[in-house]
């Protein structure tokens, strides 16, 4: 009796398996799709589940700093809150939001970049700096796009493997950054790496001298920097992409012969790229010489040869920004020159002519030397009222060179400073002074009283992620090509809240590769950003200077650099206490504006955007 319940209590757990193991193995492929993370190279790649499943998606994430992202195979739960896998996802615990949250594990999700707000508008800008590296809490952060893939396609009991064993692949970071993969946007994924599968293309494992000729004719244009070689690799891919986004054509990576019949057309655009240098040539070199030839530096032809006229107009735009005068154009001394030549076109815009007076002057710059600082007095006297405190390193502008006493600058403020406290130093600044007729300077390029080292700070400002189309006192104007709709949302099917007349301008509050968001007639709306010329012009202000200076910051306020006393990254707070909302991070490293410090607590701002951080996560610094 006891052999035979033996018996059936086996062929009961036989049944028992067999009826549980069909089921697990539905459960794992009720997702068409399985999901890899790989941690190493911040890579979300997403594939059909079924044998030899092909990529369906990929693109670059950031995932947690310091390990905080789990590692392992995990299920897709269901949702828990409220947001999840709809458009916008509010974080309670950190504050801001994220657009198409799918959960993964616990408290670890999918979802976009970061949000100050639910808007399109609102981008958290230092995720956008941050991604590719890990940096979250834990999260996986990817583009818009590659989240809502996910969000839409991928159920609740999806598989997601996320692990680190992966070698690192910098080629295949850099072409996702330039945009992730999707199959349906009817490219194969090995198209998108750039091999070929069409005769007479070139792509990625092609050899021979029509790949060297093509490397050459990229590295003209400005957007490859590697060596020329006779094999197409996946950086000769990225280059190819980079200029088809430049010519207006499909980012393909692969070169046909119309593209590169393009390449060497004279009125081929130029990226910036590559260093330039006395003798060479090519669409990069001739945007180079266009751009000095609006900052009245060079008067030869727009011929694409780096000569030594176009030597000598570096070397004196360099000698006025602060950048080492060698002649060499460097990708930051051309972004440099093409920035100011936006600005002097703009300030002229309405002119038939202009003039250029270079005006050497000799200055003196001064740094605080004392442990405790000291105080900038009112009068030369120690018994004279304190305007405000230096601290140690200050940077000042000398204005009068006293004995005992010497009369400065700093930020809103001029006064006196005991020379015994004082490392000073002088020399002669060049100075591009622009004006109409012989007039009043309108604009200047080099060091002014409110504007000591304009190289520093203009690459500060760019790699802090400044852009090459923003201007403090300049406004960036759309004109329409031909009648739009003004859309709420970057979408053909959002609602149409009125009309952009054709030839009709508006002013741009932000813009992207596909949609620019304007203000027209007090509507702000998205239109088509191919479906619009772009135009800077001076802002309208009601008190116009009438000299204006190249100003990255507010020069009214103090200068630090931010410097994290705990972890890799500063903290920023709504308001001055650890209790508000999490506005963001900042690296180590980043310039930013103190608009005033009280009890530990500094009020700073980048590019436009305010927000409180501990005073000891700050180093003030010497601006020279």
């Amino acid at each position: 009796m006891k052999a035979r319940r033996l018996a059936l209590y086996s062929i009961v757990l036989t049944l028992l398996i067999s009826a549980i193991g069909p089921f697990a193995r539905a459960d794992e492929i009720a997702s068409p799709y399985r999901v890899d993370v790989d941690i190493v190279n911040q890579i979300v790649t997403v594939y059909e589940n079924r044998d030899g499943g092909a990529i369906v998606m990929q693109g670059l994430c950031s995932s947690g700093a310091e390990d905080a992202t789990p590692l392992g195979t995990f299920k897709m739960p269901d949702k828990e809150r409220d947001g999840e896998r709809e458009e916008w996802f509010h974080f309670r615990a950190f504050g801001g939001y994220a657009r198409y949250a799918s959960r993964i594990h616990y408290d670890v999700m999918f979802h976009s970049l970061l949000y100050n707000r639910p808007s399109e508008a609102a981008i958290n800008e230092q995720s956008v700096r941050d991604y590719g590296y890990p940096v979250s809490h834990g999260c996986i952060r990817m583009r818009t796009e590659d989240a809502r893939f996910i969000a839409e396609n991928c159920p609740v009991g999806t598989v997601v493997k996320i692990h680190k064993d992966n070698e690192r692949d910098e080629e295949l970071r850099d072409l996702l950054y330039q945009s992730s993969y999707h199959a349906s946007s009817g490219q194969s994924y090995s198209q998108f790496l750039g091999v070929p599968d069409v005769p007479g293309l070139l792509g990625r494992g092609c050899t021979g001298s029509e790949v060297r000729d093509l490397q050459m004719k990229l590295q003209g244009l400005g957007v490859y920097d590697e060596a020329i070689t006779e094999e197409y690799t996946l950086a000769t891919v990225r280059a190819v992409r980079e200029a088809q986004g430049l010519l207006g054509m499909a980012q393909t990576g692969l070169a046909t012969l119309e593209f590169q019949d393009a390449l060497t057309d004279p009125a081929a655009p130029s990226a910036m790229n590559v260093t330039l240098s006395h003798g060479s040539s090519g669409a990069a070199v001739r945007a180079l010489q266009r751009y000095l030839q609006t900052l009245k530096l060079y008067g030869g032809n727009i011929d694409g040869v780096y000569d030594v006229d176009v030597t000598e107009a570096v070397t004196t735009f360099q000698d006025a920004y602060g950048f080492e005068a060698d002649g060499i154009a460097t990708p930051m001394v051309q972004k440099a020159v093409y920035y100011e030549s936006e600005h002097v076109k703009a300030m002229f815009v309405d002119e038939a002519d202009y003039t250029m007076t270079p005006t050497e002057r000799e200055r003196f710059l001064g740094t605080v030397d004392c442990e405790v600082g000291i105080k900038l007095r009112q009068a030369p006297s120690a018994e004279s009222e304190a305007l405000t405190s230096l601290k140690d390193g200050t940077a000042v502008i000398g204005v009068e060179r006293g004995d005992k006493w010497s009369k400065v600058m700093k930020g809103g403020e001029t006064g006196y400073v005991m020379n015994r406290y004082m490392d000073f130093t002088s020399k002669t600044a060049l100075t591009l002074e622009y004006s109409v007729d012989g007039g009043k300077t309108v604009y200047a390029i080099g060091i002014t009283d409110l504007n000591e080292s304009p190289a520093e700070r203009f690459t500060a400002y760019i790699e802090g992620g400044g852009s090459l189309d923003e201007h403090e006192d300049l406004s960036q104007r759309a004109t329409a090509e031909t009648g739009l709709d003004i859309q709420s949302a970057p979408s053909t099917s959002s609602e149409v809240m009125g009309t952009f007349p054709q030839g009709e301008q508006a002013m741009v509050l932000l813009r992207s590769s596909e949609w620019t968001f304007i203000e027209y007639e007090g509507m702000q709306g998205y239109v088509p950003t191919d479906a619009v010329s772009f135009q800077l012009v001076p802002a309208e202000t009601e008190d116009a200077p009438e000299s204006a200076a190249r100003v990255f910051e507010d020069d009214t306020t103090e200068t630090a650099l931010t410097s994290p006393h705990e972890g890799h990254a500063v903290p920023v707070y709504a308001s001055a206490d650890e209790s508000s909302a999490v506005l963001g991070s900042l690296k180590q490293e980043v310039e930013v504006s103190v608009i005033e410090t009280v009890d530990g607590w500094s009020l700073i701002e980048l590019q436009g955007h305010r927000g409180y951080v501990k005073e000891i996560d700050l180093r003030f610094t010497a601006q020279v």
